[in-house]
């Protein structure tokens, strides 16, 4: 199905140009997940963190999870630099979170289930960090060539990714963000 190659920190950058910026603003996203202040959420795949910053401004504390720690170290001179201080950095794979039972409100996997090689036992692990009443937003580039992202052999189908949820025990709808994302919000049952 997929490759499951890493995202090169050498290219970061091009996690926060304005290309991306024009086809995913981050208020589109935001909007989605209506994140708030009482929340704790966990940004997986965080990589320099495009989306983890403005989560941060919205709620208590993320836990941004990169297994790159060039990625992670980019991130917090971000964070730094925005002074935004409740951000904590872990270094860790989705497939083995370094993070306790129900700490999360809100799980955020953006662009990054492409390259999980056990997408499955990861979201049997992203399921154990939520809260019981916690919801995981995934969001995946569709199987359609664009100018940007993974290459198209490399990208799941909604269907697929919203199949592996439900195996794993998320209840899910799916909504599009724009034409080349779709999002799954998928909440435990």
């Amino acid at each position: 199905m997929t490759n499951h190659h890493r995202f090169p920190p050498e290219r970061a950058e091009a996690l926060i140009n304005e290309e991306r910026r024009q086809l995913l603003p981050t208020d589109r996203v935001m909007a989605w997940m209506a994140p708030d202040q009482s929340m704790t959420a966990v940004d997986i795949g965080c990589g320099n963190g495009y989306l983890t910053l403005p989560l941060a401004e919205r709620v208590q504390e993320v836990f941004a999870v990169d297994v790159a720690e060039e990625m992670l170290d980019k991130l917090m001179v971000r964070a730094g630099e925005a002074h935004i201080n409740n951000i904590e950095a872990v270094q860790s794979d989705m497939e083995n979170l370094q993070l306790k039972d129900h700490t999360a409100d809100q799980i955020l996997v953006a662009f990054v289930a492409h390259e999980i090689p056990n997408l499955y036992e990861a979201l049997l692990e992203a399921k154990r960090v939520l809260k019981p009443e916690g919801t995981l937003f995934l969001a995946e580039w569709e199987p359609v060539e664009t100018s940007f992202g993974p290459p198209v052999a490399e990208r799941m189908a909604a269907s697929a990714v919203q199949h592996v949820l439900e195996q794993a025990g998320f209840k899910v709808e799916e909504t599009s963000l724009n034409e080349a994302n779709y999002g799954l919000k998928a909440t435990k049952t």
